[in-house]
């Protein structure tokens, strides 16, 4: 079943992110804003301009702010009550397209090849930079916030896929292959990302994950082409689950363990 629909974007939307408390979802837009969503009246709060590229991806931060990687190669800070950009980081040399944070650190990931580890405490400082020899797509730390995953390929295709594990305090590579690492080196169920796996197109980002496209189905048109995102409470459990189409976010009911299913799409275009 379709809860709700989210309008309020001019371009496609190309990441979500849900608050900690489940109030608000936050989104970033190729219409080079970042949208906060009141989940509960399923209203638009407010758009946050700033960026001059569109908006990759969106997370929120410990300390319940707002960050959001741009393909204008800069990573914003948003206050969540105000919409005020305070503060931005700059250094990578192409699109940022994965931002991530906990209490000490900022790591983004950019298209430059380059993961870039921020010190979250200081007002200005120089990161960390590690390498990959391709775009990074995404990239993700551990619970504890020692470790970090990161993910590159070739740019369009996928192809040549490049998993990398970090220590995010020397920044020294501690792991490199073709395929996911193996749970002694990079646990993935103890990440702080809620978001398991994801589609784009028709390929799945993520490696081995909880899920696949069998997880997720849909009444009438069985096209897909849109990212669905699944998110999961701390317990392991899939709680809610939603899918982007272009400048829409569909939310879905998960509707048992395997399953979730639209019977109807809710839309005023």
């Amino acid at each position: 079943e379709c809860l709700r629909t989210l309008l309020g974007h001019t371009d496609g939307v190309e990441s979500v992110w849900v608050s900690t408390n489940r109030q608000r979802l936050y989104s970033g837009s190729k219409d080079e804003t970042v949208g906060v969503w009141d989940l509960k009246e399923g209203s638009l709060v407010r758009r946050m301009e700033g960026h001059t590229g569109r908006v990759y991806s969106v997370c929120e931060s410990p300390d319940g702010n707002i960050l959001s990687g741009s393909r204008d190669k800069t990573i914003k800070k948003w206050d969540a009550i105000t919409g005020e950009c305070v503060g931005t980081l700059k250094g990578h040399s192409n699109m940022v397209t994965s931002v991530d944070a906990n209490s000490r650190i900022i790591c983004s990931g950019s298209y430059d090849g380059t993961v870039r580890i921020w010190d979250a405490t200081a007002e200005a400082t120089e990161p960390k930079v590690v390498g990959h020899s391709r775009p990074v797509w995404w990239m993700r730390y551990n619970q504890k916030g020692d470790k970090l995953l990161s993910y590159a390929a070739d740019e369009y295709t996928g192809l040549n896929p490049e998993y990398c594990v970090w220590n995010c305090a020397t920044g020294s590579l501690l792991h490199t292959s073709e395929d996911e690492p193996p749970t002694d080196i990079f646990d993935a169920s103890s990440a702080r990302e809620k978001y398991e796996a994801y589609k784009y197109g028709y390929m799945w980002r993520g490696g081995k994950t909880p899920f696949d496209e069998s997880d997720i189905s849909f009444s009438g048109d069985t096209r897909f082409d849109g990212d669905a995102y699944f998110c999961e409470d701390d317990a392991g459990r899939r709680v809610s689950a939603c899918y982007v189409d272009g400048p829409k976010i569909h939310f879905l009911r998960i509707a048992d363990i395997a399953t979730a299913r639209v019977v109807k799409q809710i839309s005023t275009a």
